[in-house]
């Protein structure tokens, strides 16, 4: 159904590593902001040359007028022509992907979602890291990486500090009772502080992940309405956990 959703330009872009590069650079480019994008295409250029900048400016075209709700699907999709790039390319292109998210200075959740999503997938492939041993089985030493991946859920999908307080208290309702935790202010918990959050989490056992998502699920759909960007962070999240997540964002209704 995403497949033929899609333009035919931007299906075929997903095909082939070069163009599936463009297509990773277009979703990154800033549409709002001229003096932002002119930087993000120079940058661009500068690492993989005009043609490639050409593209990227090309294919930006065609995925502003995609659905929201298939953009980082479509990354996804990518994902596997990606993996077909040479060695010496793949560092050159995660240098470049993470310095088009931070061009304006400031990453937003879509932005780390589609980094977060597109590098674990790449690097595993890459780097031939070994499948970690969970060293983990308890989260009551991790109370402080629980709260912020839990408080951190609930900023994003509250809207007044009513919803975030119910949204935190839904996600806390899936955890143990012997993890320790606490509601921290926004300013604890933002997206850098929640990376450093999920690399400990990461090395939980399957059982206390599974038991994670649950309840970074229940905190995202307290309010029985799981938006785009919730959809987004949820995925990010999961995929952060190794519990890659379907794209359930196609069938979520559009955030106003």
């Amino acid at each position: 159904a995403l497949l033929a959703s899609l333009p035919p330009a931007i299906r075929e872009a997903s095909h082939e590593p070069p163009d599936a590069c463009a297509l990773i650079f277009a979703l990154l480019l800033d549409r709002r902001d001229e003096v932002v994008r002119e930087k993000q295409l120079g940058q661009v250029k500068d690492i993989f040359g005009g043609e490639m900048s050409a593209a990227t400016l090309r294919l930006s075209d065609l995925v502003a007028e995609l659905d929201p709700r298939a953009k980082l699907p479509l990354a996804d999709l990518a994902v596997g022509s990606l993996r077909r790039m040479a060695r010496e390319q793949f560092d050159s292109f995660i240098r470049l992907l993470e310095s088009l998210a931070a061009a304006d200075e400031h990453i937003d959740l879509f932005e780390y979602s589609l980094s977060k999503l597109v590098i674990r997938h790449l690097e595993s492939h890459f780097t031939k890291q070994r499948a970690k041993t969970a060293q983990v089985y308890s989260l009551k030493r991790l109370g402080h990486e629980c709260s912020v991946l839990i408080s951190s859920l609930a900023y994003a999908a509250g809207s007044d500090e009513d919803s975030v307080r119910a949204a935190y208290q839904a996600g806390v309702s899936q955890l143990s009772a012997e993890t320790e935790i606490g509601q921290l202010p926004v300013g604890e918990c933002g997206l850098e502080e929640l990376d450093k959050a999920l690399t400990s989490l990461s090395g939980v056992s399957p059982k206390l992940k599974r038991q994670l998502v649950q309840s970074a699920a229940a905190t995202v759909s307290e309010d029985g309405c799981l938006q785009i960007q919730e959809a987004e962070l949820l995925r990010a999240i999961s995929d952060s956990l190794g519990c890659p997540m379907p794209p359930l964002s196609i069938e979520l209704e559009e955030a106003a």
